[in-house]
């Protein structure tokens, strides 16, 4: 807020943007925290914008604009062209997971175009999300746990317990909650999925690590890889534990057959319990 906030005020004819899933949300949360923000840090009525509900933008006396946007896919406008003449300074993206992928990288093509190079203001969109797997994971959290973050973006982990404004009974109320909430509200872990159609709970993935598997049928399980940077693995197995298995850097397709075939002698497994991913191989 108070970013958006001084860019308008003191650079006149600039046009930022706050963005949100549903119009209506930005309008009870985004909206109403920036007013909030005037009155708590004591902005004069006249600096503060005028709001027009109407066509939903704040307009401030030297010029300059906040537009409201609702970022909600819709099938008639799969490309986000609604956005396509609208030329921003800058912006932000409340609730940024909630958000198409596509929607925010159209934003991205329409600031830096309202008098960024004339006050040397560089084109930014401010993106705040709280932790799942959808595209904030592999735009942000993920790059930025590997270290491979592109120069141009930047990512600030926050918890809750950062913010000295929030009441104490919020983080009472966050310790109390399911274990979900907890991991994904109060510790900012990423890596806690969930999604309604998640294949494994991530507390069974983590689990998997401390049981020694149950012994059972042998199986071989081979993920095939040619010349180029991945390695082939072969696997074998005893029921759900991993009995033996063996990486190759760069192979022919009878050189990988015949690892296999040491492998299946060796553990005495069948061709017919043997199984192979070779999709996109071209062998």
């Amino acid at each position: 807020m108070f970013w958006q906030w001084v860019v308008r005020t003191y650079f006149p004819g600039t046009r930022g943007f706050f963005g949100r899933k549903e119009l209506k949300a930005l309008k009870r949360t985004t909206l109403a925290t920036y007013f909030k923000f005037c009155s708590d840090y004591g902005i004069p009525e006249e600096l503060r914008g005028k709001y027009n509900a109407q066509d939903s933008i704040i307009r401030f006396p030297n010029g300059s604009e906040i537009y409201l946007l609702d970022l909600a896919y819709l099938p008639s406008d799969p490309m986000y062209e609604r956005f396509g003449s609208l030329e921003f300074t800058d912006g932000f993206v409340e609730e940024s997971g909630e958000v198409e992928a596509k929607c925010i990288e159209i934003l991205t093509t329409r600031i830096g175009r309202q008098r960024n190079e004339e006050y040397n203001i560089p084109p930014k969109i401010l993106e705040t999300f709280n932790p799942n797997k959808g595209h904030i994971y592999t735009r942000y959290y993920k790059p930025y746990k590997e270290d491979t973050l592109p120069e141009y973006r930047k990512f600030i982990p926050a918890l809750a317990t950062d913010n000295p404004k929030l009441p104490k009974s919020y983080i009472e109320a966050l310790e109390r909650a399911s274990e979900v909430t907890r991991q994904r509200l109060l510790y900012g872990n990423f890596e806690y999925d969930d999604r309604p159609n998640k294949l494994i709970d991530y507390d069974d993935i983590l689990d998997s690590f401390t049981n020694a598997g149950d012994r059972g049928e042998r199986y071989i399980s081979l993920d095939v890889a040619g010349e180029g940077n991945d390695n082939a693995v072969i696997a074998v197995w005893d029921g759900y534990f991993l009995l033996d298995y063996r990486k190759i850097v760069k192979c022919n397709p009878i050189e990988l057959q015949d690892a296999v075939k040491r492998y299946a002698d060796q553990y005495r497994v069948g061709m017919s319990k043997t199984v192979g991913d070779q999709d996109g191989i071209g062998w």
